[in-house]
């Protein structure tokens, strides 16, 4: 059984950096994270009072799965990006604490299965990026939700290799079923 701990984020904050679709924001950018297991977070430090984030960077940290509870300290989040940091599974009850993303990169991860559902609740995201993840499955409709969606970039994965513009999903949809079905 999966262990759930408490923990506590250290967060680099700073603002006026440009992001894809969501212009300037000002985010933090997460040190010092190691965890195997199910992390709620319930303390965020190296925040300004009364800052409003709406990028959270998670790069090159150890984290197998999302922690928890992320939403109570970033209300304001459109921009999530986790690199390099060991994350196995990124699930629709993950993201759906995250409903107003407009911007997504999950990259150089170990993420083998895309759920059917993940984006069930993120529908307003317009840039989409799940890069070298290893990825061996992904749900034929994963992209169906996502009204917004401009750019979906799935390249190095195990079962896909493409980066699609809007004109392309459906080419990217059959790709999927063809080489990522479950």
């Amino acid at each position: 059984m999966l262990q759930i701990h408490s923990s506590k984020l250290t967060c680099e904050y700073s603002c006026e950096l440009d992001y894809q679709v969501i212009g300037s924001v000002c985010r933090c950018k997460i040190l010092n994270f190691n965890s195997n297991n199910r992390e709620v977070v319930d303390e965020v430090d190296g925040l300004p009072e009364n800052a409003q984030v709406e990028m959270l960077l998670i790069d090159e940290q150890k984290m197998r799965l999302l922690p928890e509870n992320l939403s109570l300290h970033f209300p304001n989040l459109k921009g999530l990006i986790i690199d390099s940091s060991e994350l196995s599974s990124i699930s629709k009850e993950d993201l759906q604490q995250f409903p107003e993303l407009k911007f997504l990169m999950i990259g150089n991860n170990n993420i083998e299965v895309l759920e059917n559902d993940l984006f069930e609740n993120n529908e307003h995201i317009e840039w989409l990026s799940l890069i070298n993840n290893f990825t061996k499955r992904i749900g034929s409709g994963i992209l169906n939700p996502l009204k917004d969606l401009r750019v979906a970039n799935f390249q190095r994965n195990t079962c896909v290799n493409f980066r699609a513009l809007r004109t392309d999903f459906e080419r990217l949809k059959n790709v999927f079923r063809r080489d990522c079905n479950f």
